[in-house]
């Protein structure tokens, strides 16, 4: 619940609480349907982990995705730009070989990948299988090398949501505030003018 302190007194702000949380839904409901139409969605653990965090305060409501402590969705959502090129992602704050993210995950990561969504009859030029541990090392390195593309699954339906509900949003906030201040205001105000 979203409340408002004034001069120590909270009051719950229902209005803007109600359209905030239609908002969140909205965007979590995008973005999962947006995993799962580019096929990012292998174990469904990033869809699960899927929440908006809005956070208001006297100047402004900020909104932003939040999977906890995981980074891995807005690797998925930026994409990273790889070690020789940043094609994939040109404009991704994340790029291979930093040293920023986390160190030695991306091996595990694409092994249980493999394992998740197997990568079926994959073959040499001579045609002999490719054991998974090899096919998990070549991948490791294209990742590496060429980076994650970018597929904008959270920011594209946050913004598009943003722009959709933002009056009603503001108009609830208005609303709101009215309330508070008719509490706090006597109901009968004498205005005298010299």
């Amino acid at each position: 619940m979203i409340k408002i302190d004034w001069d120590g007194e909270e009051y719950k702000l229902e209005s803007l609480d109600k359209e905030i949380n239609k908002f969140k839904r909205a965007v979590v409901r995008a973005a999962r349907l947006n995993l799962s139409k580019l096929g990012k969605n292998a174990t469904g653990n990033l869809s699960k982990r899927i929440t908006i965090k809005v956070v208001v305060n006297e100047f402004n409501i900020s909104v932003t995705p939040d999977a906890g402590k995981s980074t891995y969705w807005d690797f998925v959502d930026q994409g990273v730009q790889g070690v020789m090129t940043n094609r994939k992602a040109p404009d991704s704050p994340f790029r291979f070989g930093t040293e920023t993210g986390p160190k030695g995950k991306l091996v595990p990561a694409i092994d249980r990948w493999t394992v998740v969504k197997p990568v079926m009859d994959v073959r040499d030029k001579k045609g002999r299988f490719i054991p998974r541990k090899r096919l998990v090392r070549m991948i490791a390195r294209n990742v590496y090398l060429h980076g994650l593309e970018t597929t904008n699954f959270v920011s594209e339906p946050l913004m598009a949501q943003w722009a959709k509900r933002e009056k009603d949003i503001m108009a609830a906030l208005a609303d709101d505030i009215g309330k508070v201040v008719d509490k706090i205001v006597p109901s009968k105000v004498t205005l005298t003018l010299k």
